[in-house]
């Protein structure tokens, strides 16, 4: 048999997986007399926040690499063809990440707090990717000259400092950053 029909074969057991865990949930959600329909739109975007943190520690973060290192060698036997999506594909990932968010918030005790730490970073990490993204613009210029240090500091090839008719123009004008150079004193 060859790799892709494993492969399909492997994704059809994961659906089937799946189906029975969101049945299991859904069985142990009624048990405890929680309705889905109850939960506030608030709950539902920290959730939402939470299952992009952990899709996004899973799949990119180094703290779970070692697990993406394991199952690498091993992505052409048995189930570990279909597992290798979830460690590589942000759709296939997010799904099952957000069954597990889900149950930990509705049915862990204080797995409810860990969905707001997760949450609460989801935010952090955005925040980082947008000002990164908006930084972009300035980290392409070259450094300053050596007027501002002197060729022997190391930051010098990797400190931009800009002016504030720079910011300035970034902003309000929302231009290119101006060219000029910060010289101290002067």
């Amino acid at each position: 048999m060859d790799l892709f029909t494993r492969e399909k074969i492997w994704n059809v057991i994961s659906i089937l997986v799946f189906a029975g865990f969101v049945v299991v949930l859904g069985y142990t959600l009624g048990k405890c007399n929680i309705d889905v329909k109850n939960i506030t739109v608030w709950n539902w975007v920290i959730i939402v926040l939470a299952t992009f943190r952990l899709t996004r520690m899973i799949l990119y973060d180094r703290i779970f690499k070692f697990l993406r290192d394991i199952i690498k060698p091993f992505s052409r036997k048995g189930i570990i063809v279909s597992l290798r999506s979830l460690f590589t594909c942000p759709w296939c990932a997010g799904v099952w990440v957000a069954m597990i968010v889900f149950a930990l918030d509705q049915l862990i005790p204080y797995g409810e707090l860990l969905v707001y730490l997760l949450a609460i970073a989801a935010v952090a990490t955005s925040i980082q990717l947008i000002t990164g993204l908006l930084s972009l613009e300035i980290e392409k210029r070259e450094p300053y000259s050596a007027k501002i240090l002197d060729e022997t500091y190391a930051l010098d090839t990797v400190l931009v400092i800009p002016t504030y008719e720079e910011v300035r123009n970034i902003f309000h004008n929302g231009g290119e950053p101006c060219r000029s150079k910060l010289v101290f004193g002067g």
